[in-house]
């Protein structure tokens, strides 16, 4: 099953100095990054990327369940996200189906005489 995760980094105070502002991408964004290209690797994370100049990111996950999907992601250094949601996708092709199915339902309820 794949999902939709959206995080959204938390803006941590940047120190007014340069050694400030690369400590905090040395030990916090640095590390995220390279988790994330692990789970690319992996077949983890399918695609996606973080929005260009900002602190929101966006990717494709499979994973037989939530759960299983999440579990994969504990290596993300998830501290430096203030939200990070997951939502299954369903395949236009599934949707379809169910589509179909619920159109035929309705016709075949018009269809009875009613009692």
């Amino acid at each position: 099953m794949r999902f939709l995760i959206i995080g959204e980094y938390e803006m941590p105070f940047i120190p007014p100095s340069i050694e400030g502002i690369g400590a905090i991408g040395d030990k916090a964004l640095i590390p995220h990054l390279e988790a994330v290209a692990r789970a690319e690797e992996d077949g983890v994370i399918l695609t996606g990327g973080v929005y260009p100049g900002g602190y929101k990111c966006a990717y494709i996950g499979e994973a037989e369940s939530r759960e299983d999907l999440v579990e994969a992601l504990q290596g993300l250094p998830e501290r430096i996200f203030a939200r990070m949601d997951v939502i299954p996708l369903e395949s236009t092709g599934h949707r379809l189906t169910r589509m179909r199915e619920r159109v035929e339902d309705w016709f075949n309820e018009v269809d009875r005489p009613a009692f």
